[in-house]
């Protein structure tokens, strides 16, 4: 979620070492963990108050993490400095998301953790979910049992939003490389075609990992142990309409829509794939139902002189929800409510890769990620859609490169195993129900002729099962 403007502004006005070709948003080589560090994630709660001589900070502020009123970042450097065992010289500002700012931290040497620098995480208090855990968790997971992927450890979580700093917050290895957002500009087409192949082996790898959790959700640890099998579950979903509308909605809102209330979207987590499909269409047929006075005066509507003004919108919605209890996946593909890992979203800016060879070192941010069917997780990076008119061309041919490596990794699986759910399958045949689910995820004076042709051929399937 980095910018390239921020990314810029760090390369010119950073001090020194910090000084580094544009583009490039970590620079320390991505070596195997130090002796005696190991991939555990230590979890603390609140800290003792710290006094300290404060080391020197570049672009820093007490009112950086937004909803804090201030930050303590004397406790900050503590914490730092405890874990480090050796003294911290200097913190800058690395990177500002919407949810998080990241700080970089030079060590004075390498302590007993082995390292020199550090990326410091700050979660932003908007959210009730456990953001920052089921990303921590997302890390963990994938680090252990989806090998392909390469992702920079967590060292340490401190997941207590009452500890001295004032925010819960990470720690986290650097990444190495350029970002990829900077090298497209650059690269020549059978460059990018690599890092389409690259990323395609990556995603797959994520589709065909068989999670053993249960229902749907966000992924977080289920007991002390994690790096067991059944050390996992499925959590509150954390998904872009909750950050979108959280403290700054007014900010990002749309003014025609900041007048009418929005239900909030159940976050789970769901036993079974109807109760996923249709949790937030149940919520807003209740809502209908129990508040039709409320409903009507939200969207400038007189129930008095108009009875039967949400009968339409009431009648669609028990529609959906009965379609959601009897057709929750392609009728041809009943295995693809199968749970997989997916990553709704993945940027430019999230790849680092090595500039000469445009290999991936790293893929960045996964607080999207969610467990959800595999009809859902079989689509193409949202790095591929949405470019710019004059890119669409261009654009188009990197898609179909994806969209066939896929295909291909798809029969290199069907010889180990003919029975695997194959993720072009899904991805054909899942076009309609993810259509599906985008409207089961509206509000309901949303719903509109679109929904009702969507619902359409979804009824038709069920009449036809």
């Amino acid at each position: 979620m980095t910018s390239r403007t921020m990314i810029l502004r760090t390369a010119i006005h950073a001090p020194a070492p910090y000084n580094r070709p544009p583009g490039v948003r970590f620079n320390v080589p991505p070596a195997r963990l130090p002796d005696g560090v190991s991939d555990i994630i230590d979890v603390d709660g609140p800290t003792t108050k710290p006094v300290v001589t404060r080391c020197r900070m570049t672009d820093i502020k007490e009112t950086d993490v937004a909803g804090v009123k201030k930050v303590d970042l004397d406790a900050l450097q503590v914490d730092i400095e405890k874990w480090a065992g050796v003294e911290c010289l200097h913190i800058t500002k690395w990177d500002v998301g919407r949810h998080h700012i990241v700080y970089r931290c030079q060590l004075h040497k390498k302590g007993k953790n082995g390292l020199e620098h550090i990326i410091v995480r700050l979660c932003k208090p908007c959210l009730r979910e456990k953001k920052l855990a089921s990303e921590t968790a997302t890390i963990r997971y994938i680090r252990k049992r989806v090998l392909l992927i390469p992702i920079p450890p967590v060292f340490y979580v401190n997941l207590s939003p009452d500890n001295p700093v004032g925010c819960e917050f990470s720690f986290q290895r650097l990444a190495t490389g350029v970002n990829a957002e900077i090298m497209w500009t650059i690269w020549q087409y059978e460059d990018k075609v690599k890092v389409v192949d690259n990323v395609a082996d990556m995603m797959h790898a994520l589709f065909t990992h068989r999670l053993t959790t249960e229902g749907y959700g966000a992924l977080l640890p289920s007991s002390n142990k994690p790096e067991t099998i059944a050390g996992w579950m499925a959590g509150p979903a954390i998904t872009e309409e909750m950050l979108d509308r959280s403290f700054d909605a007014p900010k990002r809102g749309r003014r025609n829509e900041q007048a009418k209330p929005r239900l909030p979207v159940p976050c789970g987590p769901w036993e079974s794939p109807s109760d996923w499909m249709g949790a937030n269409i149940k919520n807003q047929l209740r809502y209908l139902e129990h508040t039709p006075e409320e409903a009507c005066q939200s969207v400038g509507w007189d129930l008095k002189t108009l009875p039967k003004a949400l009968d339409g919108h009431k009648r669609l919605l028990r529609q959906m929800v009965h379609l959601a209890s009897v057709v929750p996946c392609p009728p041809s593909l009943p295995n693809s409510v199968s749970p997989a890992l997916w990553r709704p979203s993945l940027k430019l800016a999230d790849i680092m890769t090595l500039p000469e060879s445009g290999e991936i070192t790293a893929l960045l941010d996964w607080e999207l990620t969610v467990i959800v069917p595999l009809w859902q997780a079989a689509v193409v990076p949202s790095f591929l859609v949405g470019s710019s008119p004059a890119d669409a061309e261009a654009m188009e041919r990197y898609r179909t490169r994806f969209v066939d490596r896929m295909h291909e990794l798809d029969t290199q699986m069907a010889e180990l195993d003919p029975w695997t759910v194959k993720w072009h399958d899904c991805y054909t045949q899942g076009l309609l129900f993810r259509q599906i689910k985008e409207h089961c995820d509206k509000q309901w004076y949303e719903l509109n002729e679109k929904t009702q042709k969507v619902v359409n051929q979804w009824a038709a399937l069920a009449r036809k099962a």
